[in-house]
């Protein structure tokens, strides 16, 4: 269906769709989301064979027990992940939590009943049964837990109740609640998981309206979690809803919205006792936050199920804490790209109660920090030069040692390097395969490092969790001989890089050009001079056919010459360093479309217009240390493809 059909869409048909959608959901859209309205709906007109709105207008009256559900889902976004917006998650550890016993047990009740509204898939209820299932059986033994999860989609409560989920979401949850707790899939879910049993069976979901309570009236829940909704209501709809939910609060209960929202200006009997948390004010008692170490409200995210509009966007709320609040979380980070150092460094500040004491380019640089400055816990990469984070742990880590969180590129379930760390000693595992989703990760990070923190004496009780990531183990490394060229691009200053990338793989089973802008006059020197140990160092001009194994230096004026040799080969990987200059990198363009491109990390190119033309066609960005682990993983999975 083209653009032209589009731009024909009635304002009327728009209109109804949208007064539709406000009597399902409560919700109203705005014009500026007819865009997003009309694309999704396309979606649904293709499967249905329908060419007009008007035309699926009538499909959905005729239809409309089952289409509206689906439309809901059409029309609704469920941006959403495990243990999201933690802070709320400390608040319970270090106040709520132990009022909400005190309050069960004087009621002589033996259960805390929680409800999770607009809970999606099911992300934020078993992240709260995780969590529960954690701390009571250390804070209260004698008391059992329930969870009520919510939404108005079908499709996703459906989702919630089966509790399967792709391994890559469950790896955002902090190793100390996710040990022991899922089942790893076979055959056709084989990347898969599954919530055990013991938690599952504490969680129901079922469909339901903010804007209809009835099926809930009568009930009392302790903590009630309505995150990320009030943000895409009115202030009218805020306050209805708001009364409804206190009225399902038990008296001294916690009612938690998402970091985002506020109740501040609409008249309820109420009280802020935390960022975004509120007791009925009759019951409110002199709280005191103290926090967790780290405690404070990270930014706002998106909401967990709500339409992409916006009717009456609320301030955010304000972090409360006490003046006895612990001292800040003082962070080592350890990286060779001063990319990634410079963004954890904006991750890691005072806002979250984090101080980034200082930072060091490999691990020999990492000991001596970790002795001057005393660090509460480690941010750790694996690929550096001199001394990589396996390395580190084998030769550096003990009993005594801080703990240490692994922010890396390569993937925590590879055999080589990910398990590794984790069998050393590594309390968690962060992947960042290139800045854009390191940012992304963000609040991930800091959870992972304030649950490290805290629970520090328990690093050495994480087996279980262990044997999960080693089933889905995986030897990325192991490639064999290949019949692939790879092609190093930079200038002069790029040399020493590459030869660290060829000497720290284990696994070079490709022949090496390099080609260095700027080297005429010294090439001769530099081969004469260049030793890499176990490989043959050739000069590019003197030779016919590159072998597996071993190195070859020339000049980028000999591109022409390779160009001829490598376009027999099956498989070229190009990487471009980042003392490359704009005029190379221009050069390049044009024939980069049949290679794998591989292009370091670094700020000095940020504002090249051939680099950013680079970035969009690159297969990996990454500090240049773990160029090689890409190449070898992608050299992996071709080879087993070719296999298949």
């Amino acid at each position: 269906m083209s653009d032209d059909k589009i731009n024909q869409v009635r304002p009327e048909d728009m209109k109804e769709i949208s007064e539709i959608m406000l009597q399902l959901t409560g919700v109203q859209f705005l014009d500026k989301q007819s865009g997003m309205i009309q694309s999704r709906l396309f979606k649904r007109m293709i499967e249905l064979g329908l060419k007009e709105i008007k035309d699926y207008l009538t499909y959905l009256k005729d239809n409309f027990s089952t289409e509206s559900k689906i439309l809901v889902s059409l029309l609704t976004t469920h941006h959403t992940f495990f243990f999201r917006e933690f802070y709320h998650f400390e608040f319970l550890l270090k106040e709520g939590l132990r009022q909400v016993i005190d309050d069960v047990r004087a009621q002589k009740q033996n259960k805390i009943r929680i409800w999770s509204a607009a809970c999606s898939q099911g992300q934020e209820v078993y992240s709260l049964a995780l969590f529960l299932d954690y701390h009571l059986a250390m804070m209260a033994p004698d008391l059992s837990y329930e969870i009520l999860g919510t939404d108005i989609d079908i499709d996703c409560i459906k989702l919630a109740k089966n509790g399967v989920y792709r391994f890559e979401q469950i790896k955002e949850i902090p190793t100390i609640y996710s040990a022991n707790h899922w089942q790893k899939g076979t055959g056709d879910i084989a990347n898969y998981v599954r919530i055990k049993e013991p938690i599952k069976q504490r969680c129901q979901f079922v469909t339901s309206n903010l804007f209809d309570m009835n099926l809930l009236m009568g009930q009392t829940f302790h903590l009630i979690f309505c995150r990320n909704v009030f943000i895409y209501f009115s202030p009218e709809q805020i306050s209805n809803v708001s009364k409804n939910l206190l009225q399902l609060l038990s008296p001294k209960g916690y009612l938690f919205l998402g970091l985002s929202e506020t109740l501040n200006g609409i008249t309820l009997p109420i009280e802020q006792v935390g960022a975004s948390v509120y007791v009925k004010k009759a019951q409110k008692k002199t709280l005191g936050h103290k926090g967790f170490e780290g405690n404070a409200a990270p930014a706002a995210n998106s909401p967990a199920l709500v339409p992409e509009v916006v009717n009456a966007l609320t301030e955010p709320a304000a972090v409360m804490s006490s003046p006895d609040e612990k001292k800040k979380i003082r962070v080592l980070c350890v990286d060779d790209s001063p990319v990634i150092l410079s963004l954890l460094k904006k991750i890691f500040t005072a806002e979250y109660n984090f101080v980034v004491v200082g930072t060091a380019v490999n691990g020999e640089d990492a000991h001596e920090m970790v002795k001057k400055f005393s660090p509460d816990i480690i941010t750790l990469d694996i690929h550096m030069p001199e001394l990589n984070g396996v390395e580190y742990l084998r030769k550096y880590y003990n009993e005594f040692h801080p703990p240490v969180v692994m922010v890396s590129s390569v993937s925590r379930e590879d055999m080589e390097f990910g398990i590794q760390s984790l069998e050393l000693g590594a309390m968690d595992f962060i992947e960042k395969p290139s800045l854009a989703t390191l940012n992304d990760k963000a609040d991930e990070l800091r959870t992972k490092l304030r649950c490290a923190v805290e629970y520090k004496e328990q690093r050495h009780q994480q087996e279980a969790q262990l044997q999960l990531v080693k089933s889905f183990q995986k030897e990325f490394h192991s490639v064999g001989p290949v019949d692939c060229i790879r092609v190093c691009v930079g200038g002069l200053g790029d040399l020493q890089k590459i030869k660290s990338m060829i000497s720290s793989s284990s696994n070079l089973h490709s022949a090496v050009v390099i080609l260095l802008h700027g080297a005429d006059s010294f090439l001769s020197l530099l081969i004469d001079k260049t030793q890499i140990p176990g490989k043959g160092v050739y000069a590019v001009d003197k030779t016919s056919v590159f072998m597996p194994g071993n190195v070859y230096i020339g000049t980028f004026e000999s591109y022409d010459k390779v160009q001829k040799i490598i376009d027999q080969k099956m498989t070229q990987h190009l990487f471009v360093l980042g003392d490359t200059p704009d005029m190379v990198v221009l050069k390049l363009l044009p024939s980069i479309a049949n290679r794998a491109l591989y292009l370091e990390e670094v700020s000095v190119l940020q504002g090249k217009s051939n680099y950013r033309k680079l970035k969009k066609i690159a297969k990996e960005i990454c500090p240049y240390m773990s160029l090689f682990y890409h190449s070898n993983r992608q050299m992996f999975l071709d080879k087993k493809k070719a296999a298949a």
